[in-house]
């Protein structure tokens, strides 16, 4: 863009995590000439205001790397962007809001004196899922110190290579010294050994012994202080679990005249649980009981809100997430699980995970394979673990949303496209369905 657009404004928008697309222009939200942007550029036209809609692609990733890498390319593109434009207003979808956030800091980072014009006017996010991020003093003091051993670890790892290569060359050596020793004593044939020669070699045998057992405690240690990160992992999940429900019962106190007395009690109960079990948990077998405990709230509190909440557009959205997400978790455990190279017991596994294994039984006679775990946990329609299942109700859904249909009677192209996921997966054969499919 080598050209000033005088008082014209620029949206940019930002894509979501496995939204992204090649091209600038477009039918999604974020891409010129979709329905969002060209409704968008009308309704500020009409208050006169002129927008050019510049989209922002990255990857899309559902990672910490692949958000940072969108956030300097976005940083980049706003400074180069400010420069043509009399204002920027930034539009961030899901973890499309916390692209454009970062963004802004880095930007604010590298801002000069001299070059306060690069800036951001305005950031809108819609559904991005902001956490609390801020540690306590003894989170930020555990998790240095869990820093510092997992490095003294790794060193630990590497020098007990070191000493393993090194106890092997000792003990090689020296016992080839020692059978030298016998040989010669053996090729004196003669005569017979002395007490004096007798205690010698068993002085030598000794020493060989005491040198095996100080090099094996060695190793013992190092290998012992290589594990010691492991006890740090379940404190360390726990504390995010209970940083999410702290943001969870935030929320809920925001809304709390229209949140249930039940839910609002089960809330607060799992949150008085995690806490506890931060404090009296001990690693091992503990921690397993620990996790099925909150497990089971957790669900608890699911079916709670599935069953109480009122059936309006919020349920529906919360209804949608929950199936895409549980659609995309399966389809990544089949994609690993039920592939030809996956290792022996994997479908085993997804049966167990997908929650399915009295049923698998049931109808199935036979032992796991490739086509009866896809059958049931791809194309079960009836099955509430499986894809089909979920994109079903996503179907259902998407229907009764306001705009499902356009104003000719047309279906909206957000039906459009769930109803074509679901025909495609519909028609599919346990025989045939991979990962292409």
């Amino acid at each position: 863009m080598s050209e000033n657009t005088g008082d014209r404004i620029a949206i940019v928008t930002v894509h979501g995590t496995g939204d992204t697309a090649t091209a600038p222009d477009g039918d999604k939200w974020f891409q010129r000439g979709s329905v969002f942007a060209t409704r968008l550029q009308q309704r500020l036209a009409s208050h006169g205001v002129v927008a050019d809609i510049v989209p922002h692609h990255w990857s899309g990733a559902n990672s910490a790397k692949g958000r940072e890498a969108g956030s300097e390319k976005l940083a980049k593109s706003l400074v180069d962007t400010s420069k043509h434009y009399a204002g920027v207003h930034v539009i961030g979808h899901s973890h499309g809001g916390n692209v454009a956030n970062d963004a802004a800091t880095m930007m604010s980072w590298r801002r000069s004196k001299k070059k306060k014009k690069h800036k951001v006017d305005s950031i809108t996010t819609v559904g991005t899922p902001f956490f609390k991020a801020e540690l306590s003093a003894s989170e930020s003091l555990g998790g240095v110190i869990f820093l510092i051993i997992s490095i003294i670890s790794v060193l630990a790892l590497i020098v007990f290579g070191i000493a393993l290569v090194a106890l092997a060359l000792e003990q090689g050596r020296g016992f080839e010294a020692y059978l030298d020793q016998v040989t010669q004593a053996a090729n004196a044939a003669g005569r017979n050994f002395t007490e004096k020669e007798l205690m010698e070699q068993a002085t030598a045998l000794a020493n060989q012994n005491k040198s095996l057992a100080g090099s094996t405690r060695i190793t013992l240690g190092l290998v012992a202080l290589s594990v010691i990160p492991l006890f740090f992992i379940f404190p360390i999940a726990l504390a995010g679990l209970r940083r999410i429900l702290s943001s969870a019962i935030f929320s809920a106190g925001n809304v709390r005249d229209r949140f249930s007395p039940d839910g609002w009690m089960a809330l607060n109960d799992l949150a008085r649980t995690a806490n506890r079990m931060a404090e009296t948990v001990s690693p091992g077998d503990d921690n397993a009981r620990a996790m099925g405990v909150l497990l089971r709230k957790i669900t608890g509190f699911s079916g709670l809100v599935h069953e109480n909440m009122f059936r309006f557009a919020g349920w529906r959205f919360l209804s949608l997430g929950r199936s895409l997400e549980r659609a995309l978790a399966m389809t990544r455990n089949l994609e690993a699980l039920a592939d030809p190279d996956a290792p022996e017991g994997a479908l085993d596994l997804a049966v167990e995970v997908g929650d399915s294994v009295m049923t698998h039984r049931r109808r199935y006679a036979v032992s796991t394979n490739r086509e009866t775990v896809v059958d049931l946990l791809a194309l079960d329609a009836m099955n509430p673990r499986a894809v089909l299942y979920h994109l079903s109700e996503v179907q259902k859904h998407v229907e009764v949303l306001p705009g499902a249909e356009e104003e000719s009677g047309q279906m909206s192209p957000l039906s459009r496209a769930v109803l074509r996921a679901h025909a495609g997966l519909a028609v599919q054969e346990p025989e045939t369905l991979d990962t292409a499919a």
